[in-house]
This record gives structure tokens, sequence and C-alpha cells, in this order.
């Protein structure tokens, strides 16, 4: 079942919220509003927002500014930018920065609940692309002992509560429970197809001992990895 569609409006000015949220909350969608830039980027890092609606003049930080923080920290969120009336030159830098359309003032109501609509459906086709880069990632390194999820937050640039969201998320657990299921799922690979030693096999899978490698694939599939070896010949 599909999660409610969560669309975010950072403007600071009221009546444009309080307007945006009417039209909005009546297509069953959830609406959060915020009134400058800094508590929309904080609002980002704690929810998954299908849609911002950015205000391109806001206090702390401007809609361009939280488009730009948006695509370096890869939130996956669709932006529409609103600018001021013949702020076209504005609204160019904000296309080329990654938002997907802009609205001048007085605002078309009818045009931007179509536009955030197109938006959503597009959205609802297409998986996390950023969750399913930072999933190759962590199967690219598996044998890397000192893989942690730093490892993966300095490379796009992320944080911490973000990046577990969107593990939950996409893939129904957390970053350690897909790490040790990417590990446990190459030892059994490994367990069927070679001949290695129990000890060669749990360091190419990225354990830092045998005694943890038995933990955890015990954990996970019930029996040791010697007698998964033996099931395997056994069913030869």
């Amino acid at each position: 079942m599909n999660k409610r569609p969560h669309v975010l409006i950072a403007d600071d000015e009221a009546s444009i919220c309080n307007v945006l949220q009417q039209y909005l909350s009546q297509r069953d969608w959830d609406v959060t509003t915020v009134s400058n830039g800094q508590l929309a980027i904080e609002a980002m890092e704690k929810h998954t927002f299908d849609v911002a609606i950015l205000d391109i003049n806001m206090p702390e930080l401007n809609g361009l500014q939280v488009l730009k923080i948006a695509v370096a920290r890869f939130f996956e969120t669709d932006v529409i930018i609103l600018t001021g009336y013949g702020n076209s030159q504005i609204a160019v830098e904000a296309m080329k920065n990654g938002a997907k359309d802009y609205f001048e003032k007085p605002i078309d109501y009818s045009g931007l609940i179509a536009t955030v609509s197109a938006l959503i459906e597009a959205k609802n086709t297409r998986p996390h692309i950023t969750a399913q880069r930072m999933d190759q990632f962590v199967k690219d390194r598996l044998g890397d002992t000192d893989l942690k999820l730093s490892r993966v937050l300095e490379k796009f640039k992320m944080s911490e509560s973000y990046a577990c969201k969107l593990f939950k998320e996409t893939f129904g657990m957390t970053f350690r429970q897909r790490l040790a299921k990417h590990r446990i799922d190459y030892a059994k690979h490994l367990l069927e197809t070679t001949q290695e030693q129990i000890g060669i096999i749990s360091a190419r899978s990225g354990f830092g001992s045998q005694q943890r490698f038995r933990d955890v694939f015990f954990r996970l599939e019930k029996m040791s990895p010697r007698q998964y070896r033996k099931n395997c010949i056994g069913k030869q």
C-alpha cells in the first residue's frame, strides 16, 4: 500500500501557506508548512517529502539555497520554486540547479496543484534512486571490515537521520541489518560455489572474526555456515 503523498510548503507569507495548505489537503495529501529556509532543511532531514514548494525570498535561507542543499544531500524531493513577478533570471537559475518547475506570484493555484499532482504521480513509479546507489556502494565493499555508516554518509554527503530513514523506507531494515544481510548472502554464495575454508569466507565477507561470522550467520539462517555447506552438498 502506497503511503500518502507528503508536500512541504516553505514561505514566510502565512497567507500563501494557508491557501496552499487548504488546496493540497483537499487532495488527501499530508502537508507541512514552515516559514523560512532553515526550517525547510530541518523538515527535510526528518521527513521524506514528495514535493517541496519553496519561496525564493525567505529568512535564514532563501529558496535557491534550500534547493542547492537538498540536491547536494540527495534528498528525494522534487522542488518547485515560487518567485516574484518578473524574476525570470532567478527562475532559470533554479531550474539549472534542479528545480522541477517555477511559478510567479500571484500564484496560478490550479496550475501549481496540477504540477504537484503530476510530480507525485511520476514519483510513485520510480524507486528511491539514492537508496539504491547507497546500497550498491555497500555491496561493492563487503570485504571491508571497517565499512560503517559514517563512510556512506561521507560519500553521499547526508545526515545520519536521513540516511537511516532512506534505508528503512526503501528496504524495510536498518543500515546494519542491510549490511549483515549482504554479507551473509555473499558468504552463502561462497559456501555454495567454493571449497574455501570457513575462516577465509568469513574474512572475504567482511567479518572481523569467525565467531562474529558464525553468530550472525546462525541468527539469520538458523544454522551454522558448516551445516549450510553440508546441506548444499547434500542437495547436489
